[in-house]
């Protein structure tokens, strides 16, 4: 599963580093300063997912919503004091599903 880190850190250089201390292996990094939306386009488009097929984490609402906004499966509100957890995961992977299932009805009723 590709792993994509979206981070609007004013100081990238600091924050690869730290990445790079958590050994996480991940396939496409964006950090700048700018909007989650470029941002998260910009991670699709390099490790060639449909946003509708990712799962978004973080833990300010605003980024959720625009995660939201521009079409991800799933954006989950993450405790800061925790991180992303297994009981969040969970939760994105439900969202996603049910999502996919309402686009899927959707689309049979269209047609």
């Amino acid at each position: 599963v590709p792993i994509g880190i979206a981070s609007a850190s004013p100081a990238a250089a600091t924050a690869t580093r730290l990445l790079q201390g958590f050994r996480l292996d991940y396939g496409h990094a964006v950090v700048q300063p700018g909007s989650k939306s470029t941002h998260l386009k910009a991670i699709a488009a390099a490790l060639k997912v449909d946003l509708r097929r990712a799962l978004f984490f973080d833990d300010l609402p605003h980024n959720i919503r625009t995660a939201d906004a521009v079409g991800v499966g799933a954006a989950v509100q993450v405790a800061r004091s925790s991180g992303v957890t297994l009981d969040d995961v969970r939760r994105a992977l439900r969202r996603c599903r049910e999502r996919g299932k309402q686009r899927g009805l959707m689309a049979r009723w269209i047609t």
